[in-house]
């Protein structure tokens, strides 16, 4: 291996790095800023709920809100989810989740990657 490949493949895996430090950084926040707080406020309703049953319509009406908030929390949990195990990797392989993730990094860093395959 060249020198200079040597050096690119040095850069590109520390690229990669910090693509996931920072990719671990932000599913933190949306977990901790996000998820966390709209559960503990979905759990606070719920039992609010069952303290005062006699409510009726307003209660009904806090309850759609609780569901269209827990389909919410669904949707940013498959994000997650997706960002923990890539579709891509289970779909379509390592060659091409690490195409396609070298595309997206060059993308956000700027950089030039070139990938060799010679399988």
């Amino acid at each position: 291996m060249k020198e200079i490949e040597r050096e690119q493949l040095i850069d590109f895996f520390k690229a990669l790095n910090e693509g996931k430090e920072t990719e671990s950084d932000t599913l933190n926040g949306t977990i901790h800023s996000g998820i966390l707080p709209s559960l503990s406020f979905l759990k606070i309703n719920i039992q609010q709920h069952f303290k005062n049953p006699e409510k009726g319509d307003t209660e009904l009406n806090s309850l759609t809100t609780q569901i269209e908030l827990i389909e919410k929390l669904t949707k940013e949990l498959r994000v997650i989810m997706s960002d923990l195990k890539p579709s891509l990797l289970k779909d379509f392989g390592l060659v091409l989740t690490f195409e396609n993730y070298a595309r997206k990094l060059s993308e956000v860093k700027g950089l030039e990657i070139r990938l060799k395959n010679d399988t």
